[in-house]
């Protein structure tokens, strides 16, 4: 990322650093909020709208993992969008006198974001609910975590790798035990179906569970 041009940087109130990296798997999960761009460190662009809306502590007290935020996304439709061309006409329509067609009280007291959707203009996003989300709904997820400190904490590796041991465990004495190969596969998926059940638990309370061990 490189900083906008000087012009660009002096009107703007506040810049935000709208990069960001998916996991290993090519997924986008977690956001980090502040970066170095050019040998300054700079929020980045949820961090930055948070701060422009007064909300410092929400900001402070948002739990980071080796300096990102692990997400919690809403089902799609959460949060509204608005095709420019609309917004546009609508203002042109008040121009010249008449009514526009969009209400801007939609909008009082909103943090907007003005984004690209277009398949063609690459910004788009996968993220575990969409394979081609825009990638200002992985911004205006971030920012609604932090307001509403509702994002996701991931277990210590330590827990989830005691409890892929312990699967291990429990099918290898299984196999010692029986002698018999569908007893301990049985075994082994019983223990899946039970990582599983404690991964969903997990995340219902605000929790991160790593259903397989990174490579």
């Amino acid at each position: 990322a490189n900083l906008p041009v000087p012009l660009l940087r002096t009107a703007a109130g506040r810049l935000g650093d709208a990069s960001a990296s998916p996991d290993a798997d090519g997924v986008y999960r977690r956001v980090p909020l502040s970066s170095t761009v050019e040998g300054k460190s700079v929020p980045s662009l949820a961090a930055a709208a948070v701060r422009a809306a007064g909300a410092d502590a929400a900001l402070a007290a948002a739990p980071l993992t080796e300096g990102k935020l692990l997400l919690r996304f809403r089902k799609p439709g959460t949060y509204p969008a608005y095709p420019a061309g609309k917004l546009i006409q609508s203002w042109a329509d008040t121009q010249d006198g008449g009514k526009g067609s969009f209400d801007p009280e939609l909008l009082k007291g909103r943090v907007v974001l003005v984004g690209l959707s277009a398949p063609g203009l690459r910004d788009l996003r996968p993220t575990p609910l969409s394979s081609n989300a825009p990638g200002t709904e992985v911004v205006a997820t971030a920012i609604d975590n932090i307001l509403t400190a509702d994002s996701l904490r991931p277990v210590p590796s330590t827990v989830n790798a005691l409890l892929a041991l312990l699967g291990l465990i429990a099918g290898a004495v299984a196999a010692l035990r029986t002698g018999r190969a569908w007893q301990a596969g049985l075994t082994a998926g019983g223990a899946s179906f039970l990582l599983a059940a404690a991964a969903l638990g997990a995340f219902t309370r605000g929790y991160w569970l790593e259903m397989v061990l990174p490579q």
